[in-house]
This record gives structure tokens, sequence and C-alpha cells, in this order.
């Protein structure tokens, strides 16, 4: 199969010339390209028993994880639209959103359980609902609810998915600051070449689909990168879009809000090269730990510091 500037098919040329390399550090939790593409691989497969297919819309109801990135992933290999929904949010602006995006399944945290109960039934399109545990205790609320971890289990792992296309879309939506929240659409080649650097950040952009494997099997030492910010924010989900495309390793906070003594520990203890913040609200925060008593971070693997 030819391949496309297409997220899916660039991110599974990856994945089959890096496949034992790290590829995402959460927590507790440390998958290589390998079982990361095969963890999107099962969730697509689900998503897809569902009904879930081309230019179907999928919500993001969540904190950064793994999940998040493996739900991106899985809705590209589908060619279907992955949503980012912002987690402040309450009924009335969830409701909004839910409509506007016409979203038919939504993929969340445990926490906004009764959130979710308060406007399903004003949105009845949105028929999948896939929970990620997060001890939080919250009921459920909805019927029918899958639990994400048993959907992945009792779905396969191999890719068998159609052909996709560079046109495929691609939405962020906006976070409503001014005026109410819009999808801002995307083709996945326009985003690969205007947002995600071409395939070769910092020169170049590369030619031909098939570079991108090259130049990932061919670099040494892929970059490692934290995307700061959470991932109702383009920033850093093109952040770690960047870094998986290239090879590299992406490392997540993985806390409700952000934590910048554990940012500047996951710096040095994961080698991090690149950080992804959005504004002061995250850069007073980071420089004050720095400058905090006592506080001594070895920085010598962070080459930039980017805010969007």
């Amino acid at each position: 199969m030819s391949l496309q500037f297409n997220i899916a098919d660039l991110l599974e040329s990856v994945v089959d010339v890096a496949a034992d390399r790290e590829a995402l550090v959460c927590g507790d939790t440390r998958l290589t390209f390998r079982t990361l593409d095969e963890r999107s691989n099962r969730l697509a497969h689900y998503l897809a028993s569902r009904g879930v297919g081309k230019g179907a819309h999928v919500g993001l109801h969540l904190y950064n994880g793994n999940e998040f990135i493996e739900g991106i992933f899985a809705c590209f290999k589908l060619r279907a639209v992955p949503i980012n929904i912002n987690y402040r949010y309450v009924a009335e602006e969830l409701k909004y959103l839910f409509t506007n995006s016409d979203l038919v399944a939504l993929i969340h945290h445990r926490e906004f359980s009764p959130l979710i109960a308060e406007v399903m039934g004003e949105v009845p399109e949105m028929s999948t609902l896939i929970t990620v545990e997060d001890g939080s205790g919250k009921e459920l609320g909805a019927d029918g609810t899958a639990d994400y971890e048993k959907a992945l289990a009792i779905s396969p792992s191999h890719r068998d998915f159609p052909p996709r296309s560079g046109d495929d879309i691609y939405i962020i939506y906006t976070g409503g600051t001014t005026g109410m929240p819009k999808g801002v659409m995307w083709c996945h080649e326009d985003v690969f070449f205007a947002g995600l650097q071409g395939g070769n950040p910092g020169g170049e952009p590369i030619e031909r689909p098939e570079d991108l494997a090259r130049l990932a099997a061919e670099n040494p030492t892929p970059m490692s990168f934290m995307p700061v910010a959470p991932f109702i924010h383009g920033a850093a989900q093109w952040a770690a879009l960047i870094g998986l495309l290239g090879g590299g390793k992406i490392v997540l906070l993985h806390t409700k809000s952000m934590d910048p003594e554990l940012a500047w520990r996951l710096v040095e203890q994961e080698g991090v090269n690149t950080m992804t913040i959005v504004g002061d609200a995250m850069a007073r925060p980071l420089a004050d730990a720095l400058h905090a008593e006592g506080a001594n971070y070895d920085m010598s693997s962070l080459i930039v510091m980017g805010s969007a």
C-alpha cells in the first residue's frame, strides 16, 4: 500500500522501524512504539465494532495520559476524527460541545461520568461511551458504558484498516475565550506540513511519506519531548505528534493540574530535550520551582522550551 501524508500512515511507518524504542512515559506506564500501536489498534477495532468509521467524531474527555494519545491514533487509523473536550467544562458547556461537534462516541475518565450523565439525554447520537478507570469511584450514570481496558482486551491488536488519505480530517476545538468554542479543521497533509514541522524539525520538510521512517530509523539519538500543557491544547497535541513522528519519546505529567516540581524531576529522570508550555500560567510556576529554596534539578538534557 502506498503511504499518504496521513498521520496514521506516518506513525505506523515509524512503528515499523522503531518498534522496541520507548514511545511514551506516563506515571508508571511505559509503552514502546509496538505496544502503543497494538493498544491503538485494539481501541480502533473496538470503536469500529460500535460503528465508528470514516468521518465519525470521537470525543476525548480526558486528562493527559496514554489513553489520549491512543485515542488520537485509533481514530486516525479508522479515518475518524478525535475531538478534544475541555475537562474544565460544566454540564451546559459540555452539552454545547457534544452537540456542536457531532459526537458519536466519547472516551472519558470516570471522574466526569456525573457531568456526562446530565447531558446524555440531549445527545442521542453519542451512543458509545468508553470509561477510563481513575479510582474516583464516581457513578457511571449511563447504561452500556464500556471499561477502557476491557474493551481493549476483547479487541484484536493487528492492523487491517482500509487505505487512508492525506485529505482525512483533523479537528482541534478552541477553548471559547473569544466566543463559543469552534472546531478548527485541517486535513492531515496540511497539518503535517504547517503544524508538525514536515517530519524534519529544524530542516527541510520531507518530500515523500516514505522518507519519515528512514529518518527515524537513521536517528541514533531521538529527542525526548514533554508536552506540559493539557492535550485540550493543540500545542500539546502537536508537540506529542512531532516527537512520535520522529521516533522520539513522549513524557507526560500524569496529574490533573500542572505540578512544576514533578515536571523538573521528569526532565532530570527522563532526559527531556524539549518542553512545550502555554504562556505565563505555566512558565511562571516552572520558573518559581527552579528558584525555590533547596531546588537542584539537573537540566543538562533540556535544549528547547517553547510556548505556543
